[in-house]
């Protein structure tokens, strides 16, 4: 369940510091015209990446290969967007850091990335135990999990709260909580989650 930059990649989205004063009335990736070219923090792969680098000198005729620095996502850069290290980074649509005033998030006016899907993935093993009602279970919960929802669990869990706190205090706002309270047995459906900080 991966949402996912410079504009917005796959959900990725350009986070551009607004401290930098660069453009901040300009929002969109075709309208950002910063009087010198900004610096770039993006993955490894950007260069190779259509919805990054590759896609930018495609859809929108920028070349940003050479104002490259390669950072990781998550707190790097956006530590390196406030040191001014860089001005333009890559990040993920769903972290909390993205709340954070002294933010800006770019939209990708030209369309060159496309909407991410959550797909649940569970072993055979699991599929079998549960049957059917796992699935349709599943599916209303992916209906509800916009990407606002997303980033407001990823706030609440980066925050410090517990994860089954989190996610039982949204199946219960969503109303998807089991209208049961027997439960068939099975084995443990284990989830894993990136914790990161908090915007301050």
């Amino acid at each position: 369940m991966r949402v996912r930059h410079v504009v917005q990649v796959g959900s990725a989205v350009a986070a551009l510091s607004a401290v930098t004063g660069i453009a901040l009335g300009a929002t969109t990736s075709s309208s950002q015209a910063p009087p010198t070219p900004p610096v770039i923090g993006a993955p490894m792969d950007c260069t190779s990446n259509a919805f990054c680098a590759l896609g930018l000198r495609q859809v929108y005729g920028i070349d940003v290969t050479k104002q490259l620095t390669p950072l990781a996502p998550g707190d790097a850069t956006y530590d390196a967007l406030r040191a001014g290290t860089v001005s333009l980074a890559v990040g993920f649509s769903t972290d909390p850091q993205l709340n954070a005033s002294d933010l800006v998030q770019l939209q990708d006016d030209r369309a060159m990335t496309g909407a991410d899907n959550l797909v649940p993935v569970v072993t055979e093993r699991i599929a079998e135990t549960y049957g059917n009602a796992l699935g349709a279970q599943l599916d209303r919960i992916s209906a509800k999990l916009s990407l606002d929802e997303l980033r407001a669990l990823n706030t609440d869990a980066a925050g410090g709260d517990a994860l089954d706190t989190v996610a039982e205090r949204w199946v219960q706002a969503q109303g998807l909580a089991a209208r049961s309270a027997k439960r068939k047995p099975g084995p443990a459906l284990p989830l894993w989650h990136r914790r990161s900080r908090r915007a301050s």
